[in-house]
């Protein structure tokens, strides 16, 4: 068993998410043959306070930011990226979590501030309204951490309700988690299905989905921070596309190094020596280079008008989704470059390789970097025109 290095200190979320990062390099095969993190990575995250960056002060939280979320999101990743993904985004549900009302809140964090709840947002369940909420059925995909959870949310139609569907949270105890996570990426991040059966859900543990898509909720009107005023898209972008920037950023530091070490067969030539692989490596820093230059200046920009102007215009929300799946696009395009030039040995299953590759390829495959469709959304806001709100922006 890997253990993290105790002198880690929680003191400074990233700082600590970058000594962390070789131990997780270490779990990462782990992690995939269980298909879940492993525990002593959970412990690690928890002792870290990782998962409690963005929940508020007044619930035991550390209330920080979203760039520090996601910059220790990318650090993580550079050791595993299946722990990249699964901490940041259980670090982002914690916010998501503090804009429920008051009751809402409380209920969820009466035990403390680290409450591990993955959201599969679609809205795959259906309710009947009853007596102080509802009853919900459903069957929901892609809940990335729930073999670690204490509660899940879940998205569902609301009956009766003036904007039509919501986020509703439900203890982990009160679902069934069905084992379909088989997947040759991501491996990992133990995404199983989730199932409910006629649920009975509490008025204050449902976010109307609409609200959080424009930051007009209870937690955003009751805690005096703009943190709680992002609307939930940008948010949910940056923090998806980061575990795919920090895996291409230490791949290519890998490469790097690997080809001062790498004899070639039969000419016995270092691969250093060759110009292509300085080429290689040369374009892949670049790339890296040129995706991290956007993303980290976006999200500063972003920051800066949420604490300047208190809001995000329809226009740079959807130039917020364009950042990450490009982000994604090209981050996936390094890791390709670099590994076309490393040879038959990074296929075994213990390289970091062939892992990035798998990863990155199968987290490309999210909706939220279909690159067809962002594209499409920021090309016809930027002209003007008007896009329906269920295109997620």
């Amino acid at each position: 068993m890997v253990h993290a290095n105790t002198d880690v200190s929680a003191s400074d979320p990233v700082a600590a998410a970058r000594l962390l990062a070789p131990v997780l390099a270490d779990r990462a095969r782990e992690a995939e043959d269980l298909r879940q993190l492993p525990e002593a990575t959970i412990d690690d995250l928890r002792r870290l306070g990782l998962f409690d960056l963005l929940v508020p002060k007044d619930l035991g939280g550390r209330q920080l930011d979203i760039p520090t979320v996601m910059h220790m999101t990318r650090e993580l990743s550079k050791g595993c990226t299946s722990t990249g993904w699964v901490a940041g985004f259980l670090t982002v549900h914690g916010w998501i979590m503090s804009l429920l009302d008051e009751a809402g809140r409380r209920a969820l964090f009466a035990d403390g501030p680290t409450v591990l709840a993955p959201a599969p947002l679609a809205p795959a369940g259906t309710t009947t309204r009853a007596p102080g909420g509802y009853r919900l059925s459903g069957r929901w995909s892609w809940a990335s951490g729930v073999m670690h959870a204490d509660w899940v949310m879940v998205g569902a139609i609301l009956d009766g309700h003036p904007l039509g569907l919501g986020l509703m949270a439900v203890p982990r105890s009160e679902v069934e988690v069905v084992d379909v996570w088989h997947t040759d990426g991501m491996r990992g991040t133990g995404s199983n299905d989730v199932v409910a059966e006629d649920v009975f859900v509490p008025d204050h543990l449902v976010l109307p989905f609409f609200s959080m898509l424009n930051a007009d909720t209870a937690g955003a009107r009751d805690l005096d921070d703009p943190l709680y005023r992002w609307p939930m898209v940008p948010v949910l972008a940056f923090v998806a596309s980061a575990p795919a920037l920090g895996t291409a950023e230490g791949l290519v530091e890998r490469f790097a190094a690997r080809i001062t070490e790498r004899v070639m067969a039969y000419s016995g030539d270092k691969q250093q020596d060759r110009p292509a692989a300085r080429m290689r490596l040369a374009q892949a820093t670049a790339i890296v280079a040129s995706a991290r230059a956007l993303y980290d200046t976006t999200l500063a920009e972003l920051d800066e008008m949420m604490h300047t102007e208190g809001t995000l215009t329809v226009e740079r929300r959807g130039f917020a989704r364009l950042v990450a799946a490009h982000v994604v696009h090209e981050s996936r395009r390094a890791v390709n470059l670099v590994v076309e030039a490393s040879g038959g040995s990074v296929h075994f299953l213990d390289s970091p390789f062939q892992r990035a590759q798998r990863d990155l390829n199968t987290l490309s495959g999210h909706v939220i970097f279909d690159y067809d469709a962002t594209t499409e959304l920021y090309g016809s806001l930027a002209v003007g025109l008007e896009v329906p709100i269920t295109s997620l922006h």
